[in-house]
């Protein structure tokens, strides 16, 4: 079957420009009404650009442009490339220096899978596929939320989104509770669980999540050179899954989102977890029916698109037709999601320790830098650990180096990620 070319929308922070990505990406919107949250002066407009969500002691994180090179990153000679790099990219920007707003998510995820929205040109290239690596705490998923993906499940576009960095049960975070989408835990190297990784009954599918090396931007606050790091988060994990529904759609390009659901939580279509569990300490967590598998997937769609229809028509049937665009009078924030460590007021712990407790992959050699970066009264580096001064949340940039063997050769390699130390 010739394939054709899938649009998948990264709704999050906005694109750089990439040597991997321009090539494969088509406009997209910015749906981020505050103007100072924006960072770019202006509230809605048709510039997705990312001018960096970096301020208040945190740098920029780029964090849609390395999400949009694990989904599509162009194979050429040089960088990575993505899980299916024909796709077609389109950045929805809803993420700013505070976040973002469930309004404009929704109204991000409404324009996105080509639905109207009011004072909006509608969307000329329409994704099949939207990437969500965002949530925000909820107990549950909101009105507002669920008639924007509802309505996107009715145009027949499969949104996927991240479970969360909370080590919590993924029903206490939004969008990750709602209905109608493909809800993605983390898993490390080892094949099970990351430590930071939401998980419960809400998650459908687990995905690589830590040590994610994708495009980036080398800027500090604002856009500079493009460059490659590594990530982790089911931030990371969920494009995985992202770019293997794309391949999906591009082998049949019939699949609706119900059957694309069913076929990647179906467990002949999986690889197990490590011990068949999901947890490598405990068989009580749950995080899906296993971990994506892509080859397996692929052989399924097609046996599925000889069958499958008129279930698949069912499906698009019974969902709720595209609403209005919907506003919140107190919007809800939303923002990229990091893992998290918990420590103890005056307890001090080691870069080796926070970097393991976040499963940040350690080279041999390795040498551990902490350099805190947000809320700096709550946390500070002594001595080289992280002491906990009082009550409260800092943000701690882990940034480790050391040697690596690649073939017969021993690399350099340096990773950095950002984690969140709470304190109680």
């Amino acid at each position: 079957m010739a394939q054709t070319s899938v649009v998948v929308a990264v709704i999050d922070t906005g694109s750089t420009s990439h040597p991997d990505l321009n090539s494969n990406t088509v406009p997209g919107y910015d749906f981020i009404s505050d103007p100072s949250n924006a960072a770019d002066g202006t509230g809605w407009d048709s510039d997705a650009s990312d001018p960096g969500d970096g301020g208040g002691g945190y740098s920029s994180s780029w964090h849609g442009t390395h999400v949009a090179g694990t989904i599509g990153a162009v194979s050429d000679s040089s960088g990575v490339v993505g899980v299916a790099p024909s796709t077609t990219l389109q950045h929805v920007r809803v993420l700013g220096t505070r976040g973002g707003s469930v309004a404009d998510i929704a109204s991000g995820i409404i324009w996105a899978s080509g639905g109207s929205v009011s004072g909006t040109t509608a969307n000329p290239t329409p994704a099949k596929v939207i990437n969500m690596s965002l949530g925000g705490p909820s107990y549950s998923c909101s009105s507002t939320f669920q008639t924007a993906i509802d309505s996107a499940f009715s145009r027949g576009t499969t949104v996927v989104v991240a479970a969360g960095n909370s080590n919590e049960d993924a029903g206490y975070s939004s969008p990750a509770n709602c209905n109608n989408v493909i809800t993605v835990a983390a898993i490390s190297s080892s094949g099970n669980r990351a430590s930071f990784s939401n998980y419960g009954s809400y998650v459908d599918i687990a995905a690589p999540g830590v040590g994610i090396y994708s495009t980036l931007n080398s800027g500090s606050t604002s856009p500079s050179t493009p460059t490659w790091a590594s990530y982790q988060g089911t931030s990371m994990a969920a494009p995985h899954v992202a770019g293997v529904v794309a391949l999906m759609l591009a082998n049949n390009p019939s699949l609706t989102p119900l059957l694309i659901e069913t076929s990647i939580k179906n467990s002949s279509n999986v690889t197990p977890f490590a011990g068949n569990r999901c947890d490598s300490a405990t068989s009580s967590l749950t995080c899906g029916t296993g971990v994506i598998n892509a080859s397996l997937l692929l052989g399924s769609t097609f046996d599925a698109g000889s069958g499958g229809g008129s279930s698949g028509g069912g499906s698009g049937g019974g969902a709720p037709a595209a609403a209005a665009p919907v506003a919140v009078s107190a919007p809800v924030a939303v923002s990229v999601a990091r893992p998290s460590v918990s420590i103890s007021k005056n307890q001090k712990i080691s870069g080796n320790a926070i970097a393991q407790m976040a499963s940040v992959r350690l080279p041999k050699g390795h040498i551990v830098k902490l350099v805190v970066i947000g809320s700096k009264s709550v946390c500070r580096i002594s001595g080289g650990k992280v002491q906990a001064l009082k009550p409260g949340v800092c943000v701690v940039s882990v940034q480790v180096s050391g040697q690596t063997k690649v073939g017969k050769k021993t690399k350099t390699v340096k990773t950095s990620t950002t984690v969140n130390v709470s304190v109680s």
